[in-house]
């Protein structure tokens, strides 16, 4: 990646609207995809938008996130959108993105994938608790400070433990880890630098305290990560505890619709599988003496994480959308590194690492 440093004199969110706007304006790209406050200032969505003028108030580092961008990008690419689109990204959603890719679910043929820093973003409750009389623009110019040093604090669990704050695998990434209050850095991948700078006019840089901010910040994320993966294993060492830790499952189904790797149109715990009979019911119930109801509730987080386990790339959507508050997020977490471990795999480090389970090695499972 070649670096760019932006002056942005007094004016960030300035800065940071006409980068978007540029890349629509000098033709780089047709539309953009980037998060933008909405128009009451009280929450930031998704926005697709092709006229420069509509980029009004753009915050990709906003601290929330309502919907994976990834899900985004597989409804947008799923058919070839006859467009060039810059999808600007988390690193999680980035990774989802390319394990949709692999999955046959996302075409990157018509996309820019733009990347962000990201310490995290906040339960939707959260955030509205932080929302000042001002609205979104006070707590994101606070949460930038924050980022800049490293320190972004009460995040999802999942962020908590997350320590991919920047995507590596983009066509650029924007950056402001280590940056001081005057600076916004572009990373742009070596092959795309003198298209997209020349286009921008961007001026070739280094944040002199980047490197150094973003290792400090792996560090913690990575003893936190594991301080919190032995608890948990130590707490849920059978299954009897799982059962007991997931009896405040409602099988909404929720974690399933935001989860960004479950992709299928019809989910087999939606068909008659497991649409049971009335008397099947009746009898579980006389052979056993009594069951739970509604039924399947762990076979359906079971069957979940057989599905996506080596996927998943611990975004923590699941738990932010379960109305139970169950610790999904560490659930998978933690079962998904275990299953990434047997295969070597790391979900979204690079489109040339097949999908393990379509992949056929003859001594993988071999004892080593």
């Amino acid at each position: 990646m070649k670096s760019f440093v932006l002056n942005t004199q007094g004016d960030f969110w300035g800065t940071v609207r006409g980068f978007f706007r540029g890349l629509l304006t000098a033709g780089v790209v047709d539309l953009v995809l980037v998060p933008q406050e909405t128009s009451s200032g009280r929450s930031v969505v998704s926005t697709l938008v092709r006229d420069p003028e509509k980029l009004v108030a753009p915050d990709p580092f906003a601290p929330l996130v309502l919907v994976s961008q990834a899900k985004v990008l597989g409804h947008l690419t799923f058919k070839d959108p006859k467009a060039r689109i810059a999808a600007v990204c988390r690193p999680c959603e980035v990774r989802a993105a390319y394990e949709l890719v692999k999955l046959k679910q996302v075409d990157l043929s018509r996309l820019l994938l733009i990347g962000v820093d990201c310490l995290g973003t906040l339960d939707p409750e959260v955030f509205r608790a932080r929302l000042s009389g001002s609205g979104l623009k006070d707590l994101s110019e606070d949460w930038v400070a924050s980022m800049r040093s490293g320190a972004a604090s009460g995040v999802r669990s999942a962020c908590e433990v997350c320590v991919e704050a920047v995507s590596g695998n983009v066509a650029a990434n924007i950056g402001v880890v280590g940056t001081s209050p005057d600076q916004l850095v572009v990373e742009i991948k070596h092959e795309l630098a003198d298209e997209i700078a020349g286009a921008l006019g961007l001026s070739a840089g280094e944040a002199g305290e980047r490197a150094k901010a973003l290792a400090a910040l792996r560090t913690r994320r990575e003893d936190a990560r594991k301080t919190r993966f032995s608890q948990w294993r130590q707490a849920v060492p059978d299954l009897p505890a799982l059962m007991a830790e997931m009896a405040m499952c409602l099988k909404c189904g929720n974690c399933r619709r935001a989860c960004p790797i479950c992709y299928c149109k019809e989910c087999v715990f939606d068909g008659r599988i497991f649409d049971h009979e009335s008397s099947s019911y009746v009898r579980w119930a006389s052979r056993k003496g009594l069951i739970e109801m509604p039924t399947d509730t762990l076979l359906f987080h079971l069957t979940r994480l057989n599905h996506m386990g080596t996927s998943c790339v611990n975004c923590g959507m699941c738990e932010s959308a379960c109305p139970a508050d169950l610790p999904l997020a560490t659930l998978f977490a933690a079962a998904s590194e275990r299953i990434q471990a047997i295969w070597n795999y790391v979900p979204g480090r690079s489109l040339d690492d097949p999908l393990p389970l379509s992949t056929f090695r003859e001594e993988e499972l071999e004892p080593r």
